[in-house]
């Protein structure tokens, strides 16, 4: 080989290297929190938060966080604590949404409310962030002078167990929120919305006898990536991850399962919401914050929200994407209130089509100034996040949860909501959703508390001036 080319292929390769060192080391360096240095938020110049011991917020386990965060609360003393049971496991112990409501000056100040685990493994991130908020008494101390505050964690108890999006019953909460009858809802929905059935052969692939594929070492470094290529060669990224996230009701089996019933988590808040209008639907303003990791620049949050203003009144917060950021989200990568192409950011690219949201199933009821935020941390690039879900799925549907072909032979049968046995441990999501970094963690933290003092000075401002 002529010296010049092997200059050339030693270049290529010392490139190659170090992409892909640059590339582990930043999505899966693998560190454990107890090497973390302490985390500082500096807010501003008389607002600096610091937290000692990073695993202190976080935990592995849902257990642990859900432990740790009823012993947080309970270090203050007028705070209303329950819980909302949603399953029972092996060991009959209950899996639980678990409440925290600080009470505030309701009336003047309205209500924030923060809640974390929609999507299950998910929960872990936005767990810390409420630790973190109740440790280090980021939450003004002055009832008269504060909204009400409430946090809600583990809306889907059962998926942070399993470190699954997913719900008990394989459904996606975050595309169950429903107005009106369900029912007519799924009926009407075409089936290949957003082209689905198209790609439902990479998305949920399954033998010639309707059983899935078992992810193999084979299928999972080499054969996802051969199916992979043609589809986006044909169709794009884009409309690849608008087919996953706009959610599917005609298969059960499948991922971002939308249900064909409002399933006991989502029971459980709109009884909530139902029963302390004091709160919620009669509170002056009202701001939710619902945390989810994903999509979007790694350890970066990015902002979707739904506004909503009194029927021929001012509202009190602004109502443009840029106000919001510019006035009060300055810490966010991007706040956006559109899902259209070209008009979102990276993160919500391919929602336009997505019904069932829980932010926008709020929005809708609530008749005051709201806003109703999505707050999205990335993870890993998308395309991996994809092929986690998608390796996911196909182990615990057909090495888990079902062995049972279905007897029309197709891949539709749904799996039981009265099962107790959730020993499963996704091997797949913990790291998509919950990466085990240094910098991830801590940039969770500092922007998740940022937001909601955002939120808090937001509100109490609201009350003496308003915005066109």
């Amino acid at each position: 080989m002529p010296s010049f080319t092997r200059l050339i292929v030693v270049q290529v390769a010392v490139i190659f290297t170090a992409v892909l060192y640059n590339f582990f080391t930043k999505y899966f360096d693998n560190t454990v929190c107890s090497q973390d240095p302490p985390i500082t938020l500096k807010y501003d110049e008389q607002q600096v938060y610091s937290w000692d011991d990073t695993c202190q917020l976080y935990s592995l386990d849902y257990k642990e966080a859900r432990g740790k965060f009823r012993a947080a609360t309970q270090l203050y003393e007028n705070v209303e604590t329950f819980s909302f049971p949603v399953a029972i496991d092996s060991s009959n112990e209950p899996l639980t949404i678990d409440v925290a409501i600080f009470p505030g000056n309701t009336p003047e100040y309205g209500t924030i409310v923060h809640s974390s685990g929609l999507h299950g493994v998910e929960g872990y991130a936005g767990s810390a962030i409420q630790l973190a908020l109740l440790q280090k008494d980021v939450l003004p101390l002055s009832e008269n002078n504060r909204p009400t505050i409430i946090f809600l964690h583990a809306l889907n108890p059962v998926g942070m167990q399993e470190h699954r999006r997913s719900n008990e019953n394989n459904v996606d909460l975050n595309r169950n929120s429903i107005h009106g009858n369900m029912e007519d809802f799924v009926n009407r929905r075409d089936p290949n919305n957003a082209n689905y059935d198209s790609f439902r052969r990479f998305l949920s692939p399954t033998d010639p006898d309707g059983f899935f594929i078992d992810p193999t070492p084979w299928y999972r470094t080499v054969g996802i990536w051969i199916n992979l290529l043609p589809q986006l060669y044909k169709y794009g990224f884009v409309a690849l991850k608008r087919a996953m996230v706009s959610g599917q009701y005609h298969h059960p089996r499948g991922i971002f399962y939308g249900g064909k019933e409002l399933q006991p988590s989502l029971q459980h808040i709109q009884i909530f919401w139902n029963q302390r209008s004091d709160l919620f639907r009669d509170a002056p303003s009202l701001v939710w914050i619902d945390v989810h990791t994903g999509l979007g620049p790694f350890g970066k949050d990015s902002i979707h929200y739904h506004a909503t203003s009194p029927n021929g009144a001012i509202s009190r917060f602004p109502q443009t994407a840029a106000e919001l950021q510019n006035q009060h989200f300055f810490t966010s990568h991007s706040v956006t209130t559109s899902v259209t192409q070209g008009e979102t950011s990276e993160a919500f690219v391919g929602y336009d089509l997505t019904k069932g949201m829980m932010t926008s199933f709020l929005a809708e009821a609530y008749n005051g100034s709201g806003l109703f935020i999505t707050q999205e941390f990335g993870t890993l690039p998308a395309i991996l996040v994809g092929r986690g879900l998608i390796l996911d799925n196909m182990l615990y549907q057909e090495n888990i949860r079902s062995k049972t072909k279905p007897s029309d032979g197709s891949t539709t049968q749904s799996v039981g909501s009265g099962r107790q046995d959730h020993s499963y441990r996704s091997p797949f999501l913990l790291n998509v959703f919950f990466p085990q970094s240094t910098t991830w963690r801590a940039s969770v933290v500092r922007l998740g508390v940022a937001l909601v003092v955002q939120c808090l000075q937001m509100s109490t401002k609201a009350n003496t001036s308003s915005y066109l």
